[in-house]
């Protein structure tokens, strides 16, 4: 519930996504009543790593095919 919730919140350069804001992750938690400790933060970061794998992944292809 939470990683869809926060799925805005992605902080972004001019190469894509960077990263999570995770001062508004953690006010999304807290608004949403899901208590922030440690074992979430690496949940969290677990998923953000993964998606971000994917994005870079995803970027390789389509620069490989514009060539």
């Amino acid at each position: 519930m939470l990683w869809n919730a926060v799925q805005s919140q992605w902080r972004v350069g001019f190469s894509g996504p960077t990263g999570l804001d995770y001062t508004a992750v953690k006010v999304i938690a807290d608004t949403l009543g899901i208590d922030w400790d440690e074992q979430l933060l690496k949940h969290i970061q677990s998923l953000e790593g993964a998606t971000l794998k994917y994005f870079a992944e995803q970027t390789k292809k389509a620069e490989t095919k514009a060539k």
